[in-house]
């Protein structure tokens, strides 16, 4: 892994991968993967009386791996991220 300063000088380009590789190698390599992943909840004004909040949702996240949740209002991004930590 490499970082970088973005100062503003032609001297800002430090590399400080050391100092991050070293920190970040006591952790085991781990690795999530999730495929059709569903949430449903009971909602008395449906005819159906349920309302699928995830519809097969498939995801991984991986170690040393920035992973970004992109989605609008209201879209099941918090719900993903509780089911995952295993809050709901």
């Amino acid at each position: 892994m490499e970082v970088y300063d973005d100062g503003f000088s032609d001297t800002s380009l430090i590399r400080r991968s050391d100092h991050f590789d070293k920190r970040l190698s006591k952790y085991s390599p781990m690795r999530l993967d999730f495929k059709n992943l569903e949430y449903v909840v009971n909602d008395f004004r449906s005819p159906t009386g349920k309302k699928e909040i995830l519809k097969k949702i498939n995801g991984s996240f991986r170690s040393k791996h920035l992973t970004a949740i992109l989605g609008g209002s209201g879209s099941g991004k918090t719900t993903l991220l509780n089911i995952l930590a295993g809050l709901l």
